[in-house]
């Protein structure tokens, strides 16, 4: 079974993206460039302000090793997440 996001699969938001630019709709286009572009600068900066965060709270004792683990592990996930799919699609 093919997942599908809105009814869209996924390699079709670039398919949308050169049907929008066929269709005359280049302002859609450079909005929709402009967010990925934005995207692709804030999610690994907030991975290390995360990563910062927890540290400051583990070390001041508010939470404990294990969960620090925890959350630095998911932080450290979605920011390699997010730089493999830069990569892939530049």
């Amino acid at each position: 079974m093919r997942r599908t996001i809105g009814g869209v699969g996924a390699g079709g938001g670039l398919l949308l993206a050169s049907a929008a630019e066929a269709a005359g709709l280049s302002r859609a286009t450079s909005v929709v460039n402009g967010l990925t572009s934005e995207v692709k600068v804030l999610v690994p900066l907030v991975a290390v302000l995360a990563l910062i965060v927890l540290g400051i709270l583990w070390g001041t004792k508010v939470i404990r090793f294990v969960t620090l683990c925890q959350f630095g592990a998911a932080v450290i996930v979605a920011g390699s997440a997010a730089e493999i799919v830069n990569m892939l699609f530049s």
